[in-house]
């Protein structure tokens, strides 16, 4: 289908990516070919995983594909948590909310035990970067910002915020 230059002005929102067109099928051979390229033999829509690849004895690795992150597929990839403890978010380079919220973004998805994967689509050079490869949270505490916030709690006298205040009814 082709769109003219206003209508293709709307269609990166709505599909939360700058590719026009792209599909989700367009992500995997990229995908594979960076698996293969590490020994992994690499198979698409294995039980209602995107992409499955097993290298010798290891763990597999599971890569669900996405054009947009999103919770659904965070919900989904949190689910094959139960299959393997190696799973991957795949979207494009050009997905706008990792841009806008990258930080935010890998801090969850390293919370949830998640890798993320970065596919760029390039007509000529395709490539995949790995932005972080799953595994055990452990956040670093900061006993300052704690100090900080039980000396405030201190220092309160009684709950000054009306918005937890219930009323009888």
């Amino acid at each position: 289908m082709v769109y003219s230059r206003s209508e293709a002005r709307w269609l990166p929102a709505v599909f939360g990516i700058d590719g026009i067109g792209m599909k989700e099928s367009d992500l995997y051979l990229p995908l594979k070919r960076f698996l293969e390229s590490q020994n992994y033999e690499v198979k698409g829509e294995v039980h209602d995983c995107d992409a499955l690849a097993v290298r010798g004895k290891e763990t597999p690795v599971v890569v669900e594909l996405k054009l947009s992150l999103n919770l659904d597929v965070v919900l989904q990839a949190v689910e094959r948590l139960s299959l393997t403890p190696k799973v991957y978010i795949g979207i494009p380079k050009q997905c706008k909310i990792l841009n806008r919220r990258r930080r935010h973004i890998i801090k969850l998805l390293r919370m949830l035990g998640l890798g993320l994967v970065v596919i760029d689509l390039d007509q000529e050079t395709s490539s995949v970067k790995v932005l972080i490869d799953p595994g055990e949270y452990r956040p670093r505490k900061s006993k300052h910002r704690q100090e900080r916030l039980l000396g405030e709690f201190i220092k309160r006298v009684g709950d000054p915020s009306s918005l937890w205040q219930t009323t009888p009814r």
